[in-house]
């Protein structure tokens, strides 16, 4: 992607789909393109490296991930001609959003992963604690695995009572 601005004409102005665009104060649309694209590029680096860290001071990398954003569309208004001039209000103002949306998306997903993880565990425990109960019982696994679900396939269409009352009365089954 580091290259990807060479794709790009040497030109002053394109047309793109009909619609004519100069390359403002930059010398031309290579260089221009050159410039948004090295923006995309550290806001995805960023982006991942938030994604996939674990660390504590994880959240400081919301600032230069600000300042980023905020270049990016500055770089894109071509109609603004010193845009590191521009005071850093109107740049919260228009990243302040974009970084607390994106901030609240990763919670949801981090929440997400976390969750199917538990559930995954939980899944792999019942299997071994059934099978386990059913070696010390002499019960026999396979019925008992197929009676489970048979009641978690019935769940959507139980209410919550209900469901604990089955999952109880086979939970009762196993330690007679």
């Amino acid at each position: 992607m580091d290259y990807a601005y060479l794709l790009f004409p040497e030109k002053e102005e394109i047309n793109i789909l009909g619609k004519t665009i100069d390359s403002s104060f930059y010398s031309d649309f290579q260089t221009y393109a050159w410039v948004v694209l090295q923006k995309i590029l550290l806001i995805l680096t960023l982006a991942m490296w938030y994604l996939t860290a674990k660390n504590w001071w994880i959240k400081i990398l919301l600032v230069p991930l600000l300042v980023f954003v905020y270049q990016l569309i500055m770089s894109i208004n071509l109609s603004l001609r010193f845009f590191d001039e521009q005071e850093i209000i109107f740049g919260s103002i228009l990243t302040f959003p974009i970084v607390c949306a994106f901030y609240f998306l990763i919670q949801k997903i981090k929440k997400a992963l976390a969750l199917s993880e538990i559930s995954s565990d939980i899944e792999i425990e019942i299997e071994d604690l059934i099978n386990k109960l059913s070696k010390n019982n002499g019960l026999d696994y396979e019925s008992f695995k197929n009676k489970l679900e048979e009641i978690r396939s019935l769940k959507p269409n139980l209410n919550k009572d209900v469901y604990l009352k089955e999952l109880m009365y086979l939970k009762d089954q196993i330690s007679a």
